[in-house]
Parts: C-alpha cells; sequence; structure tokens
C-alpha cells in the first residue's frame, strides 16, 4: 500500500509543478501584452479608453476561466 501511496505524492508534486510552469508563462504572455499593446493601439489610432478596454475584458475573461477550471 505504501507504493501506491507515494505514487500519489510524486504525482502531486508533478501536476504542482506543471501548473506552476504553466502559470508563470501565463504571467509572462501578460507582461509582454501589457507592455506591447498600447504603443501599437496608439499607432493604430486607438484611444487609450479602447486599449485600457482590451486589456479590461482579457483580464475578465482570465477570471472568469480561472474560476471556471478551478470550481
Amino acid at each position: 500500500m505504501s507504493g501506491l501511496n507515494e505514487r500519489n505524492v510524486i504525482a502531486g508534486k508533478a501536476s504542482r509543478i506543471i501548473l506552476l510552469a504553466c502559470l508563470t508563462s501565463v504571467g509572462i504572455g501578460q507582461s509582454f501584452i501589457f507592455t506591447s499593446l498600447p504603443p501599437i493601439g496608439r499607432e493604430i489610432g486607438l484611444s487609450d479608453v479602447r486599449i485600457s478596454s482590451v486589456i479590461t475584458v482579457g483580464a475578465i475573461f482570465f477570471v472568469l476561466g480561472a474560476f471556471l477550471w478551478g470550481g
């Protein structure tokens, strides 16, 4: 029975490492979006309100997705 418990512990650690890697990559991607979207938006003629609205809608989708994924 201890072999089964050991496998569960190893699987739990592996899933946490995978989850951490995925969350880190999402955070890095969001950082790139937050720093590059405003200059690109201004270049194509969008107002600051529209640019921030795009970022806000994206953040709302992330919050809702995390709620549905985790719940």
